[in-house]
């Protein structure tokens, strides 16, 4: 009798950055997380959809696990949209569990909520896979990048897939508290070292982290990949601490002005800001200062 093959498969968050405008966008407005989130789903399962999900998220992370790893064995983490394969069609839309955005979920309902009993209501629309459990075997491998929203959304699911799994975070903390510390890659900061192939900013990390282990994956096995990670991580050289000088909103603004023309996107702009003009800025202040900015220009 022929074996069956163990299967990889790769799950990452989506990004905010899409190819194509979004369709589904929620209204302004707050109410309860049951009339909410049943609109929400009546309204995904009544789209039509545009494009392959491969295609429509398009942020860097996303492009170089692609780069290095096989669509047919990838899925989307979607706030959105809850777990969809890299190749179906879906709908364009706006909607987050990540804070401080202009479509966070949280801004459209008026009373606390567990982002768990969110992550329910998604995987009841028509282009979401049910569950984890659902994809793989017990003797198949996940390997999933996260950042913490979305950990917090999945940290119950997780703790019952049946696979081998392997998570690719930063949130050290986070996964030892929710008891999945054991599941977490052996990458450490040392992987933003001069040394590293996959240099980038915090909120990257988990999908570098993904992508570099599956460049590993295509000379060698899953345990073998492990180790010559955790070698890399002994023997690299630790990251350089920059001590940046710290400017008031005011002062950040007008550098901004000063140099986004030269930038394709925020973030080259933010490590231009870090790494050549010396100047700290969190990446969530960042962001925010260079959004009010374009606001103030859009009104002038």
């Amino acid at each position: 009798m022929k074996e069956s093959k163990v299967r990889i498969l790769s799950i990452t968050h989506c990004s905010a950055t899409k190819s194509i405008e979004p369709i589904l966008v929620p209204k302004k407005g707050k109410e309860t997380f049951k009339a909410f989130s049943e609109k929400w789903i009546n309204e995904v399962n009544g789209s039509n959809p545009e494009v392959l999900a491969s295609d429509l998220y398009s942020s860097k992370g996303i492009k170089n696990i692609k780069k290095y790893g096989s669509e047919e064995d990838l899925y989307f983490v979607s706030g959105g949209l809850g777990l969809v394969h890299a190749q179906r069609k879906v709908v364009s839309y706006a909607m987050t569990v990540a804070k401080d955005r202009e479509v966070s979920l949280t801004n459209f309902i008026n009373e606390p909520i567990a982002l768990s009993n969110w992550w329910l209501t998604l995987t009841k629309g028509k282009y979401s896979e049910k569950s984890f459990n659902s994809l793989a075997s017990k003797d198949d491998w996940i390997l999933i990048s996260l950042t913490l929203p979305y950990l917090e959304m999945l940290s119950e699911e997780l703790l019952n897939i049946s696979a081998n799994l392997i998570i690719f975070s930063g949130n050290r903390e986070y996964l030892s508290k929710k008891g999945l510390g054991a599941y977490l890659s052996p990458y450490t900061e040392v992987f933003d070292s001069e040394d590293s192939p996959l240099r980038g900013t915090k909120s990257e990390f988990a999908q570098r982290t993904h992508a570099d282990f599956l460049k590993r994956l295509k000379d060698c096995s899953i345990d073998d990949a492990i180790k010559s990670v955790e070698r890399d991580m002994k023997t690299w050289r630790k990251p350089v601490k920059l001590n940046n000088k710290k400017l008031t909103d005011i002062e950040i603004i007008q550098k901004i002005n000063d140099h986004a023309a030269k930038f394709a996107s925020v973030n080259r702009l933010r490590q231009y800001f870090r790494h050549e003009l010396n100047i700290a800025c969190e990446e969530k202040r960042f962001a925010k200062l260079y959004r009010s900015r374009e606001e103030k220009q859009n009104v002038y």
